[in-house]
């Protein structure tokens, strides 16, 4: 701790020991290449959403790991680290159910950062396994690349967040304050994940102030109800998606 570096004394600046390399090595990729580049840190600092992206870490295949990455998300969009996202299905365990990693996948097409990553004893997790369902889902991912690009944009460009809670949008709304199990895209899109084994309905929160619309192939374009409701959600169709009007 007594060591001194360039920027100082070791006791000082030990935690921002992942932010200067995430710089580091975004000035060396640029030069190097004179093109943007992507990187990843598992170890970063306000500001370092301008150079890297985030992994939030060797998690656990549990049902309480899966509810804890939405909040994780949304946690680095309000640090300034807008592309971030959790190994989907877990990176530790012994076994992970068809359930809940199919659930997984439905939930990590709508990470700003989707990946598949786990230590080799853990079950297989392609998601090629569940290939109905997580192919919708990351179709959806795709069809809406371009508005998830933006986002990213003006993240950069301007600051602001990618993935946010509900209560910055409809800060006045005493539920979507205490919501901590959906989250949306931008202003536009809320996305409300199944969390819990053995559903085939989940129960969500749609903000009274505005008008919803349904996005899933199955019931596309239908005015959804305010307030709490319960809406299907079998382990083949897309999480409930709406838009809002």
């Amino acid at each position: 701790m007594l060591a001194v570096s360039k920027s100082g004394r070791i006791y000082d600046t030990k935690n921002l020991y992942g932010l200067q390399q995430s710089i580091a090595t975004h000035k060396a990729l640029q030069k190097s290449t004179s093109k943007r580049g992507l990187l990843l840190s598992r170890s970063l600092f306000p500001s370092g959403g301008h150079y890297a992206g985030h992994s939030l870490g060797d998690n656990y295949a549990t049902w309480s790991n899966l509810a804890r990455s939405v909040v994780g998300i949304q946690l680095f969009n309000i640090f300034g680290i807008p592309y971030v996202g959790a190994d989907i299905c877990g990176f530790y365990g012994e076994t992970i159910t068809d359930d809940l990693c199919l659930r997984w996948h439905q939930l990590g097409a709508f990470y700003s950062l989707a990946r598949v990553r786990s230590e080799n004893r853990l079950s297989p997790q392609s998601p090629s396994i569940w290939y109905a369902a997580a192919r919708q889902a990351y179709l959806f991912r795709y069809m809406y690349l371009p508005y998830l690009y933006t986002l990213h944009f003006e993240a950069a460009r301007f600051g602001g967040t990618v993935v946010r809670p509900l209560f910055f949008e409809f800060p006045d709304d005493d539920a979507a304050r205490g919501n901590s199990e959906q989250f949306m895209w931008g202003s536009a899109l809320l996305i409300a994940p199944v969390l819990r084994p053995n559903m085939n309905v989940t129960y969500a929160y749609l903000p009274r102030s505005v008008s919803w619309y349904s996005l899933r192939n199955d019931d596309f374009g239908v005015k959804a109800p305010k307030g709490f409701s319960f809406f299907s959600a079998s382990a083949f169709m897309l999480p409930p998606i709406f838009i809002k009007g």
